[in-house]
């Protein structure tokens, strides 16, 4: 009988409510996953899919178990320093989670089960020791327990004392990357003030705060490299799964792949604010400016081989670039269309300080016309 069915039986049996997701899948985003990671990551996106504001998951992970994450988490390898187990506490998805029995031993709570006349169910798929923890379970651990007397009571120990140092770093580490933080992305000249082990970290963190994937430690040092390379000019690109962390013109930015370009529907209404995602739109008057409103034009997305025509035609893109526009922002943008023709490009605050307005269809340059400018009221991530 499968752990389902043997959970259905027994809740059903004591008329209790029961709520049962099933997901299946071995992939997140570009990676392929074990088994077992794949069945961790479906379990905690239905907890993330069941569980709704103010819910409080608790589960009953014990102190054998920490000790098994413990040296799993070290035969994997860990960009972290020291041992790493399972957090008592934390969120997930809109809820929150705890374990309240890590410090006390399997023995202990089935001693406690079984004089209070409680019943379990054990999983039959823990049995199997093809399963990486399994194996440790069955065949590694009580070996060691066998040689090393008390060496679950020293990593426990150790464990204690290396998440006490750890909450002291992550305190330090959000404190440097709150000052490299500016606004839309990270300072590079910040940055590199710091420690080559100091902004790995900083990175680390700002990832893990934005992206649900993690780059390896090789790949972070070479954009790190790229980053401070004269031939690279200040420019770094490193790709974590559906996600970008882009470097240029002196800011990093965290750009998801999966991100609509930044324009608008074809036809502006004639309003003189509007938003769109993170971008905030006005319309204004401007000498130089179009002669109609922007409502009486098309707005188009970015793409290759745009041109405008300013006194002869020159690459919008490449305008964009001269700027000092970041890379993800430039490709994203908006124009302003006339038939095929570009006539205007907003201007992008604070890299652009006013729209770069064609010929056709321009005022004369002391004239008022019609402008348009956008300013970023989020960070790309």
């Amino acid at each position: 009988m499968s752990i389902i069915s043997l959970i259905r039986t027994r809740i059903i049996g004591q008329r209790q409510p029961l709520t049962s997701v099933r997901r299946s899948g071995s992939t997140i985003g570009w990676c392929r996953l074990t088994v077992e990671a794949a069945a961790r990551a479906a379990r905690y996106a239905a907890f993330e899919a069941v569980l709704g504001p103010g819910d409080l998951l608790i589960l009953g992970h014990h102190a054998d178990d920490q000790v098994e994450t413990v040296v799993m988490n070290m035969l994997r390898g860990s960009e972290r320093p020291g041992l790493q187990g399972m957090p008592s506490d934390r969120v997930v998805g809109q809820a929150s989670l705890v374990r309240p029995f890590l410090k006390v031993e399997r023995a202990r709570l089935i001693a406690y089960a079984e004089s209070h006349g409680l019943e379990w169910i054990e999983d039959p798929s823990n049995a199997r020791v093809q399963h990486d923890r399994n194996f440790l379970r069955h065949d590694v651990l009580p070996t060691l327990d066998q040689r090393f007397l008390g060496w679950r009571r020293r990593i426990k120990t150790a464990l204690a004392r290396d998440e006490s140092f750890g909450q002291a770093v992550d305190e330090a580490v959000s404190r440097d990357l709150e000052v490299c933080l500016d606004g839309l992305g990270l300072r590079v000249d910040r940055l590199i003030k710091h420690s080559h082990a100091r902004q790995r970290m900083i990175l680390r963190r700002f990832l893990g705060e934005r992206c649900p994937q993690q780059p390896s430690g090789r790949a972070i040092d070479e954009f790190l490299d790229q980053l401070q390379s004269s031939k690279a000019r200040g420019r770094a690109e490193l790709l974590v799964g559906d996600w970008t962390l882009d470097s240029d013109r002196g800011w990093i930015f965290l750009v998801s792949q999966k991100d609509a370009p930044l324009w608008l529907p074809e036809q502006w209404q004639g309003e003189r604010f509007r938003r769109s995602g993170r971008l905030l739109l006005c319309q204004h008057s401007v000498r130089g400016g179009l002669q109609k409103p922007i409502s009486q034009y098309r707005m188009s997305a970015m793409h290759l081989g745009l041109k405008i025509q300013r006194g002869h035609h020159q690459d919008v893109r490449e305008l964009l670039r001269a700027a000092g526009i970041p890379r993800w922002l430039r490709e994203r943008l908006p124009v302003v269309m006339e038939g095929e023709s570009v006539v205007m490009v907003p201007a992008v605050l604070p890299w652009l300080e006013y729209p770069l307005v064609g010929d056709i269809g321009a005022s004369s340059p002391s004239d008022a016309g019609w402008g348009l400018s956008l300013m970023m009221t989020g960070p790309p991530s």
